[in-house]
């Protein structure tokens, strides 16, 4: 009897850490994907809820190591306190969001973040150092061949 209680132990200590290892269903890059495709469409409309989504899509991207949605979280983040005419706040959530796309060499993330803080210091007034994020915007542009980011 022993024996069989000892085997039921270790299959379950196993089964849980085999278990542990899993993701849950819902904390996956689909998921990430969905909370931040939901958070952009409402930054115009319900910026709480915006931020809401966001910050699960950063949380979970997080958790399960998906810097890309990670740094579109954070790039969501940052387009709500844009429309709110907060600027240093957007700029705590769009600099990581371009770091984080520099580490992972994503270039259209990269032009499209630097536009956007160009942008951000454009609206302020400070013009060199607005032009010195577009200019780089525009050359990975170039680079990349993103018509839609040379245009902006």
């Amino acid at each position: 009897m022993t024996r069989v209680r000892m085997k039921l132990l270790m299959l379950l200590f196993v089964a849980g850490f085999a278990a542990k290892g899993q993701p849950l269903p819902d904390r996956d890059t689909a998921t990430v994907n969905r909370l931040n495709d939901e958070s952009k469409s409402l930054v115009g409309s319900d910026s709480s809820k915006a931020i809401s989504l966001a910050m699960q899509a950063r949380e979970i991207a997080a958790e399960i190591e998906y810097p890309k949605g990670e740094a579109y979280a954070l790039k969501n983040l940052g387009l709500v306190y844009f429309m709110k005419a907060k600027y240093p706040e957007t700029l705590d959530y769009w600099n990581p969001s371009l770091q984080i796309f520099e580490t992972i060499k994503d270039d259209v993330g990269i032009s499209n973040m630097l536009s956007n803080i160009g942008a951000v210091y454009l609206t302020q007034g400070a013009d060199t150092k607005a032009l010195e994020y577009m200019l780089k915007s525009l050359q990975l542009a170039e680079k990349i061949g993103d018509t839609l980011r040379m245009y902006t």
